[in-house]
């Protein structure tokens, strides 16, 4: 990947750039990056993952003393700096560290957000976690090709899903499609990972797999506080 500009950019898995990786290589640029200031060596690979997961240990700790004080902070923090898996992934150059810190850092800018009543710091925790993730906020199910359900989204794509967890919901309008090829085998990929229970029904007869694609979501929180939380994502918020 950093043989050239060209293969950097596509996130090429070896020289030639005919293949890149299937992650987004914003964790594995800094990589380049440190290696080019520092040489081909293994401090330099494994430098941007222990940075990393001393953000996330420093963020964690912020974000819970905003809501319980400095002791739980602290405890927390600890608790993250010795958990076992976090110790092996910040001396590894596997991406999972720079995840983390991103995912801490997005729920350090949401805690922002309601200190301030901004929807800036929202919009940032949005796209901090899109970097965080492979998928764009899509959701995958499998039906039967022949079932009214299959038959009614090849008709008219339009859907709305609802999902919630006690006094918590999320709202979410889209299109649904069915895709075929590399597209089919990378959603059910991700499908399976979910719910290894479904590996069982590929062998159905007509088995297949839609996506649902958001374009609006609403976060409700009926247990926030005197008044609900309501949160809007605008349109476009998936791969739509």
């Amino acid at each position: 990947m950093g043989t050239s500009w060209h293969a950097l950019l596509v996130g090429a898995f070896e020289p030639g750039a005919r293949v890149a990786i299937d992650k987004p290589p914003v964790d594995l640029w800094l990589q380049v990056a440190s290696t080019k200031l520092f040489g081909f060596t293994h401090f330099a690979l494994l430098l941007p993952e222990a940075l990393a997961s001393t953000l996330a240990v420093v963020l964690l700790y912020d974000v819970v003393r905003r809501g319980f004080g400095r002791v739980a902070g602290l405890a927390a923090a600890a608790a993250l700096a010795v958990l076992p898996i976090e110790v092996v992934t910040a001396r590894s150059d596997t991406m999972d560290s720079f995840m983390i810190a991103l995912l801490v850092l997005a729920a350090w800018l949401v805690v922002r957000a309601v200190e301030s009543g901004r929807a800036r710091e929202l919009y940032l925790a949005a796209a901090v976690v899109g970097l965080a993730f492979t998928d764009e906020g899509d959701a995958i199910f499998d039906t039967v090709g022949s079932s009214r359900k299959a038959r009614n989204l090849r008709r008219d794509p339009r859907a709305s899903l609802v999902v919630w967890e006690g006094e918590r919901t999320v709202q979410m309008e889209g299109r649904v499609d069915e895709p075929a090829g590399v597209q089919r085998d990378a959603i059910v990929k991700v499908y399976l990972a979910a719910f290894p229970d479904g590996v069982e029904r590929l062998s159905w007869d007509g088995i297949t797999h839609f996506r649902f694609r958001p374009s609006w979501v609403r976060d409700s929180d009926f247990g926030a506080g005197p008044e609900p939380r309501l949160v809007e994502l605008p349109s476009g918020v998936g791969g739509s």
